[in-house]
């Protein structure tokens, strides 16, 4: 190989090597909520504090019995900023009228909360992953008393423009679980971030 080529193949490989490292730096830096729509997230608008969300009749997709209820709140802390970032959970609730479709009462409560693992994927948005955290789901007329785990995987979407709430979503999320469970189990609700607001998923 004559040395032009042999400059000129360093010369692909380099080019090679900067794009990918361009094309993993959107996931690979650290995750802010910003109070502001910009992109660093400067020090003075990171967003240090409590997280407040409510999803409106979360349902428990198996592959027995569906099963909703009225409400599901969530409360956290964020830490401000991480890769990914760390939300310490303080309450997992779902309202006490959970009903299956066949209108069986049932019992859904978190038995453990752990850390919710927020990452930012692209330009305002990113995937909000669970870890440590158990539900447990009682319907005794359906004969399912399940503790739910995993690591489920919710949409993260910071506010749009600042005109509408920042949303978690799990979108009909697979969940693990041990005890009298369906065979198959899916967790469907969309959250909605009532504190803060607006608040733009940023690096």
């Amino acid at each position: 190989m004559t040395l032009r080529k042999t400059g000129a193949a360093a010369l692909t490989l380099a080019a090679i090597a900067i794009a990918l490292t361009a094309a993993s730096s959107a996931t690979a830096g650290t995750t802010a909520l910003c109070e502001k729509f910009e992109n660093p997230c400067e020090a003075a608008s990171v967003y240090v504090g409590h997280i407040a969300a409510v999803a409106e009749d979360p349902r428990f997709l198996t592959s027995e019995v569906d099963i909703t209820c009225k409400k599901s709140q969530l409360l956290g802390f964020n830490l401000g900023l991480g890769n990914p970032l760390t939300i310490h959970l303080q309450l997992l609730t779902f309202t006490e009228d959970c009903l299956t479709e066949n209108e069986d009462p049932c019992v859904v409560q978190s038995n453990e909360i752990g850390l919710p693992l927020l990452l930012r994927t692209e330009a305002n948005k990113g995937t909000l992953q669970f870890h440590d955290t158990l539900i447990l789901v009682s319907c005794p007329g359906a004969f399912i008393h399940c503790v739910y785990g995993g690591l489920p995987v919710l949409d993260a979407l910071g506010s749009p423009n600042g005109e509408t709430l920042a949303t978690f979503h799990a979108n009909e999320v697979p969940l693990e679980g041990q005890g009298f469970c369906p065979e198959e189990t899916k967790f469907d609700a969309l959250y909605k971030l009532a504190l803060p607001d607006p608040i733009v998923i940023s690096s």
